[in-house]
């Protein structure tokens, strides 16, 4: 008797355990014997016998999501996607723009450098170059030509570039009126050779006589005097340009290197 008491007993605690147990758990569980059974059903049907337990799992707890929850994850990706897409547009077409901008605006050729009260200076980019001096042993010195125009043609011409870049018009306008002055300059001593003046209308000819190079027309700089200033703007510039590379020095030309090595003028 006193056994089937015990029993009893243990059966009674047993039953009151069990209703003890949180019901978030017990409902956990019951789907989770949903979810078992249905892919244990599904597991010989067409469109899941080639998964496994696991994935079916996961196939059935998609099926079974809430549907609001679905709709707001898929809004979010489209949201995210259009943000990507718009954030790509825009930087390609940044990149379009500064390319057709660096295509539109290239490089001045001459250079202004400084200004007068009557002129403004220009240093020919293009041309500017280290030669060696002539019967110097190697030293090298600046080949340079600058452009002066005046004030009032330099601010028509800028005028007239403004106007032709608004027409469309990439034609370059010279100045009515300036001047070309070839120099050398000779850094090792601080002093600057002038060589010719051209005065020009419109397009230069070539057709400019120039004195020859002779060791004694080297001058000593004036201070604040405009070979000074021509002289420390164009050095300035020239400091990055490497003064050798090449069978001959930079910038130096066959006919210069004919006349400098061999002793013949051409």
């Amino acid at each position: 008797m006193k056994h089937s008491k015990s029993i009893l007993a243990l059966f009674a605690i047993g039953l009151l355990a069990t209703s003890l147990l949180p019901a978030p758990a017990s409902a956990a569980r019951s789907k989770a014997d949903e979810l078992i059974a249905a892919a244990a059903k599904s597991k010989d049907t067409d469109t899941g016998a080639h998964l496994s337990l696991k994935e079916r799992l996961a196939l059935l707890e998609a099926k079974n999501a809430d549907p609001e929850e679905t709709a707001t994850a898929e809004d979010n990706k489209t949201e995210a996607k259009v943000a990507k897409d718009t954030k790509d547009t825009k930087d390609t077409k940044a990149k379009k723009d500064k390319k057709e901008k660096k295509k539109k605006a290239p490089k001045q050729r001459f250079q202004q450098i400084l200004q007068d009260d009557s002129y403004i200076y220009y240093m020919d980019t293009q041309n500017v170059r280290w030669i060696s001096m002539p019967h110097s042993g190697g030293e090298k010195i600046i080949d340079v030509w600058i452009r002066l125009v005046d004030k009032g043609a330099a601010e028509d011409a800028s005028t007239s570039a403004s106007a032709s870049t608004s027409t469309g018009d990439a034609s370059y306008t010279y100045p009515a009126k300036y001047f070309l002055e070839h120099y050398y300059i000779r850094p090792e001593k601080q002093q600057i050779q002038f060589l010719s003046e051209l005065e020009v209308t419109g397009r230069p000819q070539n057709t400019v006589q120039e004195r020859a190079y002779n060791a004694q027309n080297w001058e000593e700089l004036v201070p604040e005097s405009v070979e000074d200033s021509i002289y420390h703007a164009v050095v300035d510039r020239m400091k990055s340009k490497s003064k050798t590379g090449g069978i001959f020095p930079e910038g130096m030309s066959v006919r210069d290197a004919v006349e400098e090595y061999f002793r013949i003028s051409l």
